[in-house]
C-alpha cells in the first residue's frame, strides 16, 4: 500500500445532484485503506449535510471506474443524451 502525504480525508469536489442534493467525491482512508468515496450531500442550509447514500471504492479501482465512466459518456454522446465531450 503507497503511503500518502497529504492529510485525509480530502475533498476533491462535488457536483449538483438536483435542487437539495450534491454528489461529493473526496479520498479517505478507512481501516488502512485508501478509498475513493462518492457521496450524497443534502443541502438544506449553509452547510451540506452527509448522507448515507453514496459508494466507496478502492483507489486501485479509479483507473477502471473512469475508463466506465468515459464509456458511459461516448454510449451518452452517441445517443444525444448530451452534447460535447465537456457536459
Amino acid at each position: 500500500m503507497i503511503q500518502h502525504v497529504t492529510p485525509l480525508p480530502k475533498t476533491i469536489g462535488a457536483i449538483e445532484k438536483n435542487s437539495r442534493e450534491q454528489v461529493r467525491i473526496a479520498l479517505q482512508v478507512f481501516k488502512g485503506h485508501n478509498l475513493v468515496d462518492m457521496r450524497v450531500l443534502t443541502v438544506s442550509g449553509a452547510v451540506p449535510m452527509v448522507t448515507a447514500k453514496g459508494i466507496t471504492v478502492n483507489v486501485a479501482k479509479l483507473p477502471e471506474l473512469i475508463s466506465l465512466l468515459q464509456t458511459a459518456q461516448a454510449e451518452a454522446l452517441a445517443l444525444g443524451l448530451i452534447e460535447g465531450g465537456d457536459e
